[in-house]
C-alpha cells in the first residue's frame, strides 16, 4: 500500500482509498484512519480537518488527485472503471468527461448505481428488513429503546429513527 499527503490537510490517502491522519490532532493519532461515510450512490466521503474547519471530500477524488495528478479541465470528472463508487484503488479510477463517464455506465450496465440505494440494497446498511419488521414489533410488545437497541447490536439512535419511521420508511 502507498500512501501519499493531501495537499494543505494533516491526511495521507492510499492507492486503496483509505484516508488516515499524518499528524495528531482533533481527538486523533497519527496514522489514525478516517471511516468517512457512504452516500445513497454508494460513493465513499470524508470530512478533514485544518485549524479547526472541516471540508468534506469525495474520497475518490483523493486518490485521483495524489495518484493521477490533476484534472485534464473542469469538464473531467473521476470513472469507476468497473462501476462500482464503493471501488477507489486507483487502478479502477480515471479522469473522463461527464458523458465519457455515462456512456461507460451505460456500456458497462452499472448505470444503476446511479440511483440511491435504501434499506438492504444500500452500502452501509447493517440490518436486515426482517430485522427492521422485528425491531418495530419489539416496540409493540413494550421492549425499551435501550433493550431492542442491544438485541440488534445498534445504537439507541438508530432504533428510535426506525420506530419514527425516519429511517426504512419503505419497510412495512
Amino acid at each position: 500500500m502507498i500512501w501519499k499527503n493531501i495537499k494543505g490537510f494533516p491526511y495521507q490517502v492510499s492507492d486503496t482509498g483509505l484516508v488516515r491522519r499524518s499528524v495528531s490532532g482533533m481527538g486523533t493519532r497519527v496514522g489514525t484512519i478516517i471511516r468517512g461515510h457512504a452516500l445513497l450512490t454508494g460513493h465513499r466521503y470524508v470530512d478533514l480537518y485544518r485549524a479547526g474547519v472541516g471540508t468534506r471530500f469525495y474520497v475518490h477524488r483523493l486518490v485521483a488527485f495524489a495518484f493521477l495528478g490533476n484534472s485534464p479541465s473542469e469538464k473531467h470528472e473521476i470513472d469507476h472503471k468497473d462501476g462500482d463508487p464503493t471501488n477507489n484503488h486507483v487502478s479502477n479510477l480515471r479522469w473522463v468527461t461527464r458523458k465519457e463517464n455515462i456512456q461507460g455506465a451505460i456500456r458497462r450496465g452499472t448505470f444503476k448505481f446511479l440511483v440511491p440505494k435504501r434499506g438492504e440494497e444500500h452500502p452501509t446498511s447493517i440490518l436486515t428488513e426482517q430485522e427492521v419488521k422485528s425491531i418495530r414489533s419489539d416496540f409493540s410488545c413494550g421492549m425499551s429503546k435501550r433493550v431492542v437497541a442491544e438485541k440488534y447490536n445498534v445504537s439507541r439512535s438508530c432504533v428510535r429513527d426506525i420506530k419514527k419511521r425516519a429511517t426504512w420508511r419503505h419497510v412495512m
